[in-house]
């Protein structure tokens, strides 16, 4: 019996790392599973597993799904492999002796290196055209460059002069949609994808093939589109489609009515929002061509977000990502199924069975054969380049740590978190770190520290005591003592919050209010938020701090000493931190020390942060740009600086890669100085010491040596959807400590600052 024959054959090769993987079980039920072995048929093995105690009786059913659903994807490729063959004869032409590409492993022209998805085709020269392809009696070679734009596009100014890559990516592009084909754009951050698309978009116009198109893009972004169509095609009519409810109604009639429009923009909120919005984008409009902005938030096609856009309607679709398609079967079978709807819309059914294979499966034979497979064969759909292969001429990028060291109240707030977390800790099993990580959440006390207009206001609130902590705030509180101790409470005492309390009564907005309720609200504030709340309020002026205690920070030390040298020799300042808190201190010490800066955070209006970023670009009187690393280090131009300081780490370090790359990117002349503030003898030193090991790890695994500093997501890392990087990350600090305090607990008595020494030495 076939079924018979293949359950056989499953159950006798590695079944302890497959059965869990494709079973839907543990590794318990795996190894139960192995003792009841042979079987001699599907129906036995159900029978003889449902008697089994432990086990469960659908183990079967799961896995004969899922390779119903492998067999799926094989019907599948063979379907994309023969679209990408006529890709590839094109590309290969293009290739053989007239592009220049990076050094291929697998020896086929064109191919991107190490272990990534996609071409790698940089440049093909006007004088290799004009004496290989004018003068060729081949058909294929004329065939190959038939629609080859050989000068700037039309539409594009001639101040503008668009890079050679640049020019071969536009071509690249331009051979899919005239094959109306679909794909995906995958240059490495700061390489210009956007002045690529808009280039593409200003050909079609011009040969006769005018719009409208669709550009979804993150909210954060959507200015700079809008601001990169005026440089790149300033004739094209675009219009964004964002706003409040009642401005978007009036939108929607008006772009409806435009007869000459080239280009909507909008963002993938809206896009995925109301059902005025979506019935408008989907039915009322009829686009040429939609782009995806940050094309691998479509990865998993049983999503809300992908089923939603996939009903967008388009002749083409361009998915535009800088990070490398990954390692794992469920995210390229979403996006080619994305990218090529006809070939899986029978199939979308039984593929559904492969998203049962649990998260690590890709290690499972089955899924590795395909996952090499589809790598293969998207080949031809993906173009990608990276900086060290195009821009030669870009300057050096160097990175150091400065190591700061704690005031004497820094390291009393250290300590006693520490001694907090000792005890969270020590309560917690091994088994629960993991829930523990996902818990413990900076961005919880970011909003809280942050949260509008009247941020300072004592209020009604669920915060946490600015001194106390639990197992859900361990790493949040060591890294918050690591930055500045102002981010607790010890300057304002219970005497000094009664007495304030009292004071705030005399305010007219407090008059109907509770004594003892504003000093409840009060108890749960820092330093520094309550010295702002002084601040504000003529009565409590008198309890605003005076001595300038925001500056009694060790990293607030090394900023002191380096920022005036920086400024001196005319260097441009990016400042990164987690801690949108943080942020608010530094901007009262950049006043203190009398420097020009910007804020932007998550909190900053998407309609302002363009005008921030020229505004910092075109004035070189302002030295620094303060940045929370994750609203402003993603797409972002800022390469008016030349220095990045990074206050604090990221979980991921492929995010404070993405930071880097707002300074250290096209269009930077200067070289680019990457410097990490560390406080010594802190969680600082382990984090770094983590995530440095994973760019290693990770450069190992595509086969790369670039150095650690050059890393970026890699196959097995996934993405901030799941925030299994953070969760890694977070869990493996956990253990530390937690390693530690049982050692110190047992007689071992090593203080943090020695534990980490000793780790560090160890390492060395």
């Amino acid at each position: 019996m076939e079924l018979a024959g293949t359950s056989s054959s499953f159950h006798r090769t590695k079944l302890q790392l497959t059965i869990p993987s494709l079973a839907g079980c543990n590794a318990t039920q795996a190894t139960l599973t192995m003792k009841l072995r042979p079987f001699a048929s599907a129906n036995d093995f159900r029978t003889r597993t449902r008697k089994q105690k432990g086990v469960g009786n659908n183990m079967m059913d799961v896995y004969l799904d899922v390779v119903t659903g492998m067999g799926e994807v094989d019907k599948v490729l063979d379907e994309c492999e023969q679209i990408g063959r006529q890709l590839s004869s094109v590309m290969q032409i293009w290739a053989s002796g007239a592009a220049v590409s990076a050094k291929s492993e697998q020896g086929k022209p064109g191919a991107s290196g190490s272990n990534e998805v996609g071409m790698d085709l940089v440049a093909i020269s006007e004088e290799t055209i004009a004496t290989r392809v004018d003068t060729s009696n081949d058909p294929r070679v004329r065939e190959a460059f038939k629609d080859y734009i050989r000068r700037q596009p039309a539409g594009v100014p001639e101040s503008i002069k668009l890079k050679d890559y640049q020019m071969l990516g536009v071509n690249w592009l331009n051979l899919l949609y005239r094959r109306g084909t679909s794909c995906i754009l995958a240059d490495e951050m700061g390489l210009g994808k956007t002045a690529q698309v808009i280039a593409l978009l200003a050909h079609l116009k011009a040969t006769g093939e005018p719009g409208p198109h669709l550009i979804i893009v993150p909210s954060s972004v959507l200015d700079n589109w809008m601001r990169e169509f005026s440089i790149f095609a300033p004739d094209l009519k675009v219009a964004t489609y964002y706003g409040s409810q009642a401005e978007r109604h009036e939108l929607r009639s008006e772009l409806r009515k435009m007869e000459e429009l080239d280009a909507v923009v909008t963002t993938y909120n809206i896009a995925t929002g109301s059902p005025d919005d979506q019935k408008f984008l989907k039915r009322k409009m009829d686009f040429k061509v939609t782009v995806f902005d940050e094309g691998h938030q479509l990865k998993n096609s049983e999503s809300k977000k992908y089923k939603d856009l996939m009903q967008v309607r388009a002749q083409w679709r361009l998915l535009l990502t800088g990070t490398p398609l990954q390692n794992n079967l469920q995210e390229l079978v979403s996006l080619l199924s994305f990218i090529l709807p006809d070939q899986f819309r029978d199939a979308n059914e039984s593929l559904r069975a492969i998203f049962k294979v649990q998260p690590g499966s890709q290690t499972n034979l089955l899924s590795r054969e395909r996952i090499l497979r589809a790598k293969k064969m998207m080949t031809p759909f993906v173009l990608r380049r990276k900086k060290a292969q195009v821009l030669t001429e870009l300057p050096n990028k160097t990175e150091r740590i400065e190591y700061c060291e704690m005031t004497e109240l820094q390291r009393e707030c250290y300590s006693e978190a520490l001694q907090r977390s000792r005890k969270a800790l020590i309560d917690t099993g091994d088994d629960e770190l993991e829930v523990v990580a996902s818990e413990d959440d900076e961005e919880a006390v970011v909003d809280a520290a942050a949260a509008g207009d009247n941020e300072d206001k004592p209020k009604r609130t669920r915060k946490k005591a600015a001194n106390t902590s639990s197992s859900a705030h361990i790493l949040t509180d060591l890294r918050k003592a690591s930055n500045h101790p102002m981010l607790f409470r010890r300057l304002y005492d219970e005497k000094k919050l009664k007495a304030m309390a009292r004071d705030c009564l005399r305010e007219e907005e407090f008059f109907d209010r509770n004594k003892d309720l504003i000093f409840e609200d009060m108890e749960v504030m820092t330093d520094f938020e309550l010295h702002r709340f002084c601040q504000m309020y003529k009565h409590l002026n008198k309890y605003a701090l005076k001595d300038n205690e925001w500056m009694q920070a060790g990293k607030i030390a090394k900023l002191q000493e380096m920022l005036p040298e920086m400024k001196k020799k005319g260097d441009r300042v990016l400042i990164f931190s987690q801690f949108t808190q943080v942020l608010d201190i530094l901007e009262v010490v950049l006043d203190t020390m009398e420097l020009k800066y910007l804020k932007l955070t998550g909190q900053t209006a998407v309609g302002e942060r363009q005008g921030l970023v020229d505004a910092y670009n075109n004035n070189e009187d302002i030295t620094v740009f303060l940045l929370s690393t994750r609203a402003g280090g993603l797409g972002l131009n800022l390469t008016a600086a030349n220095t990045v300081i990074f206050y604090d780490c990221d979980y991921n370090p492929h995010n404070d890669k993405q930071a880097m790359d707002r300074a250290y990117r096209l269009g930077q002349t200067r070289d680019v100085s990457v410097i990490r503030l560390i406080t010594r003898g802190s969680l600082d030193e382990d984090m770094y010491r983590l995530a440095t090991a994973k760019l290693k790890l990770d450069a190992e695994v595509s086969g790369q040596t670039s150095s650690i500093t050059a890393g970026e997501k890699k196959p097995e890392e996934e993405e901030e959807e799941t925030g299994g990087a953070e969760k890694k990350m977070k869990k493996s600090l956990l253990s530390g400590l937690k390693r530690q305090f049982e050692l110190e607990t047992q007689g071992g008595g090593a203080t943090q600052a020695e534990g980490t020494q000793q780790e560090k030495a160890q390492d060395a």
